[in-house]
């Protein structure tokens, strides 16, 4: 619960200067300052709204308590100009309070009143209260096969883009199974011409057929490397399409109120070749009406310095004027975090926290912004949803299918590592996996920011 007092009005006897106020919680042996205004100067004083804890209020006991006001002038030979000592049942009532002054020679005098114009409690819920309440998680991943300059790309560079791409989707696919139970991912491609007319493409099903839909790992993997072979790829790509697309499902799931909501998560491996900057702006700032989150996951360590300024933007992204109504976009540098690392285990801890640690924040945010909570769910939905919870903390520290140690080991070859997939190597990584799997489930359960 969160306390917001708007538009504080206070009728003062005398001065034109300055005045703030100061909001206190009086306990019997101490108080405790909740709140200072800004300075402002009107006949008839109006300050800001701001938000309290219900904690700071009332305690963990939840004890009413009382709730002291203070105005106060930035003139030194006026000082304090007023005060008043109330309960917060008498404040929420919105009536007018009357402050007096205690430093008159004849007593207290009243000099005049402060009101709360503007109460609200609002309710905080946890990336986990939605997923109790009933919210899933969809899951898409969209793969860019455009070539900046494809004339000087070698046979090397193909195959350290594969590897990135098999990188980057066992390690989300694996990691977020608990969250996903039909194991359903939508994939798409984007930057190149496609088979039979091999005409320019930013939005087409990664299988090239008519659904988008694959199974796990394999079917992502097994799609990719159908459109590795058949497709073309271009120049350049444009991001917009994609963004779109998704923002816009996820926004006609959102207002079918019959429905229970789902929360779309999107994965973006690029290179970086974009060529509709403005355009992927403006569908960015579109998609943060939309619950969805987007994840910018870089492969390569050249020209992706435009994808990590708008990943890293926030609700500071604006385009004429139009500005982000959150912070749904993130940037992850997948190549960068392999170079860093010394094993195929700690690459995948270390990605895995950069890419996923926002994503419940921005869930929660986004359905507190549109006043949604979550619906009451039955007992067999909540031990469900925590299951999924229970599952996602120890998957991390199971050990890897067959073809995950396979590429392990490969990749351990690859970076020329001494360690092996067995013994300390192994305890080593599952005690990363576990790790990360503590934290990312401490973001489910205290995500309010």
């Amino acid at each position: 619960m969160q306390m917001e007092a708007k538009n504080f009005s206070t009728k003062l006897v005398s001065s034109n200067s300055n005045v703030y106020t100061e909001v206190y919680r009086v306990d019997e042996d101490q108080k405790r300052m909740l709140y200072r205004s800004e300075p402002t100067k009107q006949p008839k004083l109006l300050w800001r709204s701001f938000t309290v804890q219900s904690d700071d209020l009332y305690g963990t006991d939840g004890v009413d308590s009382q709730i002291e006001i203070v105005c106060i002038s930035e003139e030194e030979k006026e000082g304090v100009i007023g005060q008043a000592v109330v309960s917060m049942e008498v404040a929420k009532a919105m009536e007018p309070i009357s402050i007096f002054n205690e430093s008159y020679k004849q007593g207290r005098k009243p000099i005049g009143e402060v009101r709360i114009c503007r109460y609200q409690q609002l309710r905080v819920c946890s990336f986990l209260d939605y997923l109790r309440g009933g919210t899933s998680l969809k899951f898409a991943i969209a793969i860019d096969f455009s070539i900046r300059d494809p004339a000087n790309v070698t046979h090397n560079d193909y195959q350290q883009y594969s590897n990135d791409i098999e990188f980057v989707v066992r390690c989300l696919a694996d990691t977020l199974e608990p969250f996903n139970p039909t194991n359903s991912w939508l994939s798409y491609g984007f930057g190149a011409k496609i088979p039979p007319h091999y005409r320019d493409s930013n939005n087409f099903c990664l299988s090239l057929d008519v659904d988008a839909t694959c199974q796990g790992v394999n079917g992502i993997l097994n799609a990719f490397g159908k459109s590795y072979q058949n497709v073309h790829p271009l120049q350049g790509a444009k991001f917009s399409q994609i963004i779109y697309h998704l923002a816009k499902q996820a926004q006609n799931n959102f207002n079918r109120a019959n429905e229970p909501p789902n929360y779309y998560v999107l994965f973006i491996i690029t290179r970086g070749s974009i060529e509709d900057l403005k355009e992927t702006v403006q569908a960015a700032i579109f998609a943060s009406k939309a619950p969805i989150s987007i994840v910018f996951v870089g492969v390569g360590c050249e020209g992706l310095d435009e994808i990590e300024r708008m990943g890293n933007a926030g609700k500071r992204l604006e385009f004429q004027g139009r500005k982000s109504e959150r912070d749904n976009l993130q940037f992850v540098n997948a190549t960068k975090t392999r170079l860093e690392c010394d094993n195929y285990s700690d690459m995948s801890t270390v990605f895995l926290e950069k890419s996923l640690q926002q994503i419940p924040w921005q869930c929660s945010t986004f359905y507190m912004q549109n006043h949604v909570l979550p619906g009451k769910s039955s007992s067999e939905s909540v031990e469900t949803s925590s299951g999924g919870l229970t599952v996602l903390a120890s998957s991390s520290s199971r050990r890897p299918s067959s073809a995950h140690g396979q590429m392990e080991e490969e990749e351990e070859a690859r970076m020329r590592t001494t360690s092996s997939s067995s013994g300390p190597a192994m305890d080593h990584f599952r005690s990363r996996r576990n790790r990360l799997s503590t934290e990312m489930r401490s973001m489910t359960l205290d995500d309010s920011r």
